[in-house]
Parts: C-alpha cells; sequence; structure tokens
C-alpha cells in the first residue's frame, strides 16, 4: 500500500465518522401551550347579567388562561382581577362581539374575575388551564 491509498482511506473514515457525529436524535418541542390537566383541561363561563358580579374563581392549583372573550349585547363589557381586594382591569371590548386572543390572558390559582357591563347583558368567557 502505498501512501496515497492510506491517505485516502483515512479521509474515508474521517468523514464516514463526521457524518454519523452529525446526526441527531428527534426531538418534539411543544407546539402550543402545554396543557395536561386530565382529558379535557378546557373550561367556560357565562354570566347572562353582568353587573359588577363574579364571573370566574380560578378554584384550582394551575393557571387559567382566556382565550375567548364573547359580548352578548352591544354595548362595552369589562373584565376585571380581584385578586385579594387589588382590582386590575384585563380586558375591555366595545360592541357586540368576541375577542380571541392569542397569547391569553392569565388568572392565576385562587384569583376572582370580575365583570361590569353597560347594559346589564351577558359574557361568555373561555380557555384552558395550564401548570405553573
Amino acid at each position: 500500500m502505498n501512501h496515497r491509498t492510506i491517505l485516502a482511506l483515512a479521509a474515508v473514515i474521517l468523514s464516514s465518522a463526521v457524518f454519523v457525529f452529525s446526526l441527531n436524535s428527534a426531538n418534539a418541542l411543544p407546539q402550543g401551550a402545554n396543557v395536561s390537566f386530565g382529558a379535557n383541561p378546557i373550561d367556560s363561563a357565562y354570566l347572562s347579567s353582568c353587573n359588577n358580579t363574579v364571573l370566574f374563581t380560578n378554584n384550582t392549583q394551575n393557571d387559567f388562561i382566556i382565550t375567548d372573550i364573547i359580548n352578548d349585547y352591544s354595548g362595552w363589557v369589562e373584565l376585571r382581577k380581584n385578586d385579594g381586594g387589588v382590582y386590575t382591569k384585563i380586558f375591555k371590548i366595545q360592541g357586540n362581539g368576541e375577542a380571541s386572543l392569542t397569547s391569553g390572558i392569565t388568572i392565576a390559582p385562587g384569583v376572582v374575575v370580575d365583570c361590569s357591563h353597560y347594559s346589564g347583558r351577558g359574557v361568555f368567557i373561555s380557555g384552558f388551564y395550564a401548570h405553573r
């Protein structure tokens, strides 16, 4: 064997080793919110007369993410978080319609969602539970 054959063989072995070590295993990344709160982590709440009253209370140990809000009358509706007596406005929708939120509104465990409505009519929210 001459030196050219040995160098060619070494190049083939080196390129094969680099190819094998460059292969990675396939891993699936989460494509959306990580939800695993039983078989159906989706929840919703509806209040037909939304006039400074409690719409939803998160009684679980997980965050609740509001993803959809529907106002069923032409007036405005305002949602507020009540976290231990501290009120924070989280959303206001004008007119009869709906809002589909891409990132959602997080409601921590133990937090209450109140609503007030211009006309005293109803509001519907839906979302899912997610791990903290």
